[in-house]
C-alpha cells in the first residue's frame, strides 16, 4: 500500500512538472493572440483555449482573486434559489469537505462565490486567495480555474495545479460542475470542490 501511494505521489509530481514547463513556455512566449503556440499532449484543448482567452486580459502577477463585499454577498446568497436548493445538501457537503481535506463552494452564474466551507487543511489557503464568500472566480477575473471553466463550458471539469492560469493557485486541484436548472436548462451556478494538488484523485470530478 505504501509503495502504491508513493508511486501515485511520484506520478503527480511528474505531471505537475510537465504542465509547469508548458505553462512557463506559454507565459514566456504568449501574446494576446497566442493561437500559434504549439500544443502538446500534456495540455488539454479546454485548458489551452482557456489560457489563450486569459492571456488577452490578465497578467500573471495577481496574488488573489478580487472579491465583493462579504456581507452583501451573504444577503444575496440567502435570498437566492441556490440557497434553498442547497440547504438539504449542505451538511453532507460540509462533512465531505472535512473528511476529504477540501474546500467546497457554490458560485453564481457570474462565478462569484456565494457560499463556502473549508476543512482545516484548506481554510487558511482559501482565505489567502479569496476563495471565500464574495470571491470572484470567473475567467475574466482570475483566468483559467474550475469554477470559471465549468460555467464557460457547461460541463464538469478538473483543473490541476499549473493548469490554472495564475501562479497563486498552482498548488491547488479543483473540481467543478455547473448547476443546471432542471426545467429551463439555464446554468444557475457552479459547485466546486478543491484541495491541494498532491491530494488529487481521478475520483474528484
Amino acid at each position: 500500500m505504501e509503495h502504491t501511494t508513493l508511486a501515485t505521489s511520484d506520478n503527480l509530481s511528474l505531471r505537475r512538472r510537465s504542465i509547469e514547463n508548458q505553462w512557463n513556455r506559454f507565459i514566456t512566449g504568449s501574446t494576446a493572440g497566442s493561437s500559434n503556440f504549439a500544443k502538446t499532449d500534456d495540455i488539454r484543448d479546454d485548458i489551452m483555449s482557456s489560457w489563450q482567452r486569459s492571456a488577452q486580459f490578465i497578467k500573471p502577477r495577481q496574488f488573489h482573486a478580487p472579491a465583493d463585499d462579504e456581507h452583501t454577498t451573504m444577503n444575496r446568497w440567502k435570498e437566492s434559489l441556490l440557497c434553498q436548493a442547497a440547504q438539504r445538501e449542505q451538511e453532507q457537503m460540509m462533512q465531505l469537505a472535512k473528511e476529504g481535506s477540501l474546500v467546497v463552494a457554490i458560485a453564481d452564474p457570474q462565478g462569484r462565490l456565494l457560499w463556502t466551507f473549508a476543512s482545516n487543511h484548506m481554510r487558511k489557503r482559501a482565505e489567502s486567495v479569496n476563495f471565500t464568500t464574495g470571491g470572484r472566480w470567473d475567467e475574466h477575473s482570475v483566468g483559467t480555474n474550475a469554477v470559471g471553466l465549468s460555467l464557460k463550458l457547461r460541463r464538469s471539469v478538473t483543473v490541476f495545479s499549473c493548469e490554472h492560469y495564475l501562479p497563486f493557485i498552482h498548488d491547488w486541484v479543483c473540481y467543478a460542475a455547473p448547476i443546471i436548472h432542471p426545467q429551463s436548462g439555464e446554468v444557475v451556478g457552479s459547485l466546486d470542490l478543491s484541495t491541494t494538488w498532491n491530494r488529487h484523485t481521478p475520483l474528484g470530478q
